[in-house]
C-alpha cells in the first residue's frame, strides 16, 4: 500500500484507532471520523487495509482484524459457524448482536430457522426495546436515565401489562447478575427469546448471543441456556486481545 508520508499515514491510524473502539462501523461513520479525505480516497484506503489483513468488511460493516493499542477485536469470519451450530442444535433461529448507540444495537450475524421467528439481516441497526429479549442484556447495564426512558416507553408496547418501575429495575438487575435474559412472550405472544452476554462483567457486554423460537421453547429453558453458554465460550475464542505496539 502506497501512503503519502504524513497525511495518509495519519488517516490510516485514525481509521485503525476508530475501529479499535467499536464493534463494526458503517462507511458513513468512518467518513465522519476521518476528515479531509474524499469518499473515493477513503474507500481505496479501506480496500488497502482489507487487502493487508487489518480490516474486514462484511454486510456493510467494517471490522478491525488486527491493529494497535489495547482492546478486544472481533474476527467476524467465524461468527457464521457459531450461529449455524446453535441454530441446528436447538432448532431455533440464532443471532449475534452488539450495542451501537445509546439505545440501539446492530445485528452482527444470524441464522434463521423456518417457523421459529426471524432475525433481520446482519448490519441492521435496531432500537433496544425494554421487553425485547435480545436488547435486555445491554439495557441491564444502562444508566438510570436510559432505564427510566425505556420504562416510560413500555406503555405503548405492553399496554396493560406494564410493570411498575421497581419491578422493572429488579428484572434488569437480575439479568445483569446472571448474564442471561429471557423474553417469555412479554411483547409478542408467538415467540420467546433467550440471550446471553459475551464479555460482560461490570461493563456493557461487547456482544450478545441469542436465539428465538416458538412459545413452547420456554419449557426447554435449561437446555437452551446451556447451549448458549457453550456458544458463548466458542464465540469468545474469536475475540482476541490486541498486542500492544
Amino acid at each position: 500500500m502506497k501512503l503519502k508520508p504524513i497525511t495518509s499515514l495519519s488517516r490510516t491510524f485514525t481509521i485503525l484507532e476508530y475501529l479499535t473502539s467499536r464493534r463494526g462501523a458503517r462507511f458513513k461513520d468512518i467518513v465522519a471520523a476521518v476528515t479531509g479525505i474524499s469518499h473515493a480516497s477513503l474507500s481505496r484506503l479501506l480496500d488497502d487495509l482489507e487487502s493487508l489483513g487489518y480490516v474486514a468488511k462484511r454486510d456493510g460493516l467494517y471490522f478491525l482484524k488486527r491493529g494497535i493499542g489495547r482492546g478486544i477485536v472481533l474476527q467476524p469470519q467465524g461468527t457464521q459457524d457459531i450461529v449455524r451450530s446453535l441454530a441446528r442444535e436447538l432448532s431455533m433461529s440464532a443471532g449475534i448482536f452488539a450495542p451501537l448507540g445509546r439505545t440501539t444495537m446492530v445485528i452482527i450475524d444470524r441464522e434463521n430457522v423456518a417457523d421459529q421467528g426471524t432475525i433481520a439481516y446482519p448490519g441492521r441497526e435496531m432500537p433496544m426495546y425494554a421487553v425485547h429479549g435480545f436488547a435486555k442484556i445491554f439495557l441491564a447495564y444502562a444508566d438510570d436515565e436510559v432505564r427510566s426512558e425505556m420504562h416510560q416507553g413500555l406503555a405503548g408496547i405492553v399496554h396493560n401489562r406494564k410493570p411498575d418501575y421497581a419491578t422493572f429495575i429488579r428484572a434488569l438487575d437480575e439479568t445483569k447478575r446472571t448474564g442471561v435474559a429471557v423474553e417469555e412472550m412479554e411483547w409478542q405472544s408467538h415467540i420467546a427469546r433467550f440471550t446471553i452476554c459475551v464479555l460482560g462483567g461490570e461493563h456493557t457486554p461487547r456482544y450478545a448471543l441469542g436465539v428465538i423460537g416458538a412459545p413452547e421453547t420456554v419449557k426447554r429453558k435449561k437446555e437452551i441456556i446451556d447451549a448458549l453458554k457453550k456458544g458463548r465460550d466458542a464465540f469468545e475464542t474469536l475475540l482476541v486481545p490486541h498486542a500492544e505496539g
